[in-house]
């Protein structure tokens, strides 16, 4: 069973006993769905993992190279921009996936709010 430390309340040992047995009917009644599931879950977190490893890398890049090698420096900026951009789409789909921040169909935006549009 996955951790799931610091969101929300903590379960007590009834509610994790059930939660378990959620789980364990899971498998056992759809397993091709709870293989979908948590190959989902770990190819999301891998593609973050990667993003963010590649944002670094951009930028030690960039501070090694700018002044002795431009073009290098130039690489390093076009792997961070890459890097982010793949960062920014699997934090989005992470977000959209959570049924928390289900989008209301009366507010197509869902809670969030574009500050150059008038109210």
């Amino acid at each position: 069973m996955d951790d799931h430390s610091g969101a929300g309340m903590p379960l007590d040992d009834r509610e994790q006993q059930i939660l378990a047995e959620l789980e364990k009917s899971l498998y056992e009644q759809h397993p091709d769905l709870a293989r979908v599931v948590d190959k989902m879950k770990r190819a999301g977190t891998k593609k973050l993992r990667w993003s963010i490893l590649g944002v670094v890398a951009g930028m030690v890049i960039v501070l090694v190279a700018f002044t002795a090698q431009t073009l290098v420096a130039l690489a390093g900026f076009a792997i961070i921009v890459v890097s982010a951009t793949g960062l920014v789409q699997g934090l989005l789909a992470r977000h959209r996936a959570n049924p928390e921040n289900a989008q209301s169909p009366k507010k197509p935006g869902g809670n969030w709010k574009n500050p150059f549009r008038p109210s």
